[in-house]
Order: structure tokens, then sequence, then C-alpha cells
């Protein structure tokens, strides 16, 4: 059961950096692309985290 809810959130978080450097391409404010840049290296991070967390517990192969 976590191992879905921990699929199900990895992907989401994932779809969410994806739309965000969609919007990074198309952005033309460099103060927006700074902090586009800032929250993407943040999801980045927390995708990396949970990716850790998920492998120590033993959890199933998780989708990428």
């Amino acid at each position: 059961m976590a191992d879905y809810i921990l699929d199900d959130y990895l992907e989401d978080l994932r779809e969410i950096q994806k739309i965000l450097k969609q919007k990074l391409e198309i952005a033309t404010d460099n103060i927006v692309k700074t902090d586009l840049k800032k929250v993407i290296l943040i999801f980045e991070k927390k995708i990396r985290e949970l990716e850790n967390k998920y492998y120590k517990l033993g959890l199933k192969q998780i989708k990428k």
C-alpha cells in the first residue's frame, strides 16, 4: 500500500517538475526564470530524497 502511495506521489512531483521546466522555457522575465529554477531544484532534491527513502524501505522498484 505504501509503495503505491509513494509511487503516485513521486509521479505527481515529476509531473509538476516537468510543467515547471516547460514554463521556464517560455519565461521571459529574468526574475521569474530565477525563481522557477529555484523551485525546480527544490523538486529535484525532494524527489531524490523520496527515492532514497523508498530504496531504504526495500519497496518495489519505482517508476521513472
